[in-house]
């Protein structure tokens, strides 16, 4: 639990979050252990980029790790991306990706019956980690999303897994993402999505929302609208169609 500068919370609340914490990473432990993985676990917080002197980097760890960021391969431009891997699992050249989340499975529900990968540039994380699993040497890369939350008071665990197909297909997706927010940014195009595949909240995880006043999002909703009603296959247009 991270707890900002400034006063200390009463402690009520601090016993009220870390029996919460508990309750999650039972419920986590519990749901690991009755779903054995294939291939078997072999790192976590696996790095990829420039080495640090994060003391997160275990020694276990920090052998698995590459100094080399991961460029995206297929653009017209440079991209090369640095971070960790939640979870990696590696069986010689076949591997497994894994993000734990907090939260409810969005956009991919419990099934994720939309065969949402990528879900317009919203949902990234995977075909990067994929991607960093290559270039430490797998050749077959399978991954998957694990939601840890609270469903009507009790812990709940939702795995959304993707084949090594379904992986390569978010790779793409992430290489046409990035391609169409470049055009979007060269043209001149910084109008936001007014919903969100993830929340349905385009301003929950803004940095500026408290200052640009209430009502913004319903002018913004409608300069969108005008957009679709004009038939503009603009970038941000063509983003939101990615899967």
């Amino acid at each position: 639990m991270l707890i900002s500068a400034g006063p200390a919370p009463p402690p009520v609340l601090v016993e009220i979050e870390i029996a919460a914490l508990r309750a999650l990473l039972q419920a986590l432990y519990t749901w690991l252990n009755s779903t054995p993985s294939d291939p078997p676990p072999v790192g976590a917080e696996v790095r990829f980029g420039p080495a640090t002197a994060d003391p997160a980097d275990r020694d276990e760890d920090r052998a698995l790790s590459t100094n080399t960021p991961v460029p995206v391969p297929g653009l017209p431009f440079d991209v090369r991306l640095t971070g960790r891997i939640d979870r990696l699992d590696r069986d010689g050249g076949r591997a497994s990706v894994v993000d734990y989340k907090t939260g409810k499975p969005e956009p991919y529900k419990e099934k994720n019956q939309k065969g949402y990968k990528v879900a317009g540039g919203e949902r990234l994380q995977l075909p990067v980690y994929a991607l960093a699993a290559r270039q430490l040497g797998a050749s077959r890369v399978a991954s998957a999303y694990l939601f840890v939350r609270f469903e009507d008071g009790r812990p709940k665990i939702t795995e959304t897994r993707f084949g090594e197909g379904e992986t390569e297909e978010a790779i793409r997706g992430l290489g046409e993402a990035l391609v169409l927010m470049d055009e979007a940014i060269q043209s001149g195009l910084y109008l936001p999505k007014t919903t969100s595949l993830r929340s349905g909240d385009p301003c929950g995880t803004c940095d500026f929302a408290a200052v640009c006043g209430p009502g913004h999002d319903r002018v913004y909703g409608r300069k969108w609208q005008g957009e679709a009603e004009r038939g503009s296959a603009t970038p941000l247009r063509q983003l939101e169609e990615i899967p």
